[in-house]
């Protein structure tokens, strides 16, 4: 309700939250946090809130390795997982596009956590190691999280190929874009938005569809403007 209604949690709720120590993941516990993620922007003070308390390292361990961490290149705007919950928020907007919207929010939230495996070193290695191990963390994540009941094969094929752009550009195994599914394509797209820097005060997607013209020669415009609806 919280992130929906773009409210901020009260102090006793917060209160009860920090007292959870191994919160139980049934069929309700995790219908409610799929409708958190799919709440969009409002949800991102929640999932705030949720980290300050320690409740997203109880339902992901690693959520930890990539708390405030930094990314490797400069153009992103965000910390590893800043940059999760808004792509998570930018799928959400585009959710009702595909038809397993409960995939696409929550494989943006954990596309990144293979992230958590970088060594503690990994900024200062020479930069052909760290690119070599960046181009392992969707197979880091994969390996990760296949273990964990409540992720299906679905969410762990998402994950594997949200950096697949084009088959010169993507990775780990440079897939033509067009060969991937429609929610393959729309992580891959919400994940690489983080790199354009637009003001807030421009609609989402008019940003996207600038985006789309500046990234011309990596994505299939013409698919996406067709599956997306968008007005390129």
């Amino acid at each position: 309700d919280a992130a929906a209604q773009r409210t901020p949690f009260t102090r006793e709720a917060l209160q009860r939250i920090g007292t959870l120590v191994d919160p139980e993941w049934t069929p309700a516990a995790r219908d409610a946090f799929l409708d958190l993620l799919a709440a969009g922007r409002g949800a991102i003070p929640v999932f705030e809130a949720l980290d300050n308390e320690g409740v997203l390292e109880l339902l992901f361990p690693e959520w930890a390795q990539v708390r405030a961490r930094p990314q490797r290149n400069a153009y992103h705007r965000f910390t590893v997982d800043r940059h999760l919950w808004e792509a998570t928020a930018n799928a959400a907007d585009l959710a009702e596009r595909v038809h397993r919207p409960d995939l696409l929010v929550l494989g943006a939230l954990l596309h990144d956590i293979g992230k958590s495996k970088f060594p503690e070193n990994f900024k200062e290695l020479p930069e052909k190691e760290q690119k070599k191990i960046l181009r392992q963390h969707p197979q880091f994540g994969v390996d990760l999280l296949a273990s964990k009941k409540f992720i299906t094969p679905g969410v762990l094929r998402l994950v594997y190929e949200h950096e697949e752009i084009g088959e010169a550009e993507g990775y780990p195994e440079k897939k033509l874009f067009g060969s991937l599914t429609t929610t393959s394509q729309i992580l891959s797209l919400c994940n690489h938005f983080d790199q354009y820097s637009r003001t807030n005060n421009i609609p989402p997607v008019q940003q996207m569809k600038d985006f789309f013209q500046l990234k011309a020669q990596l994505f299939d415009l013409d698919l996406i403007a067709d599956r997306l609806s968008l007005p390129l």
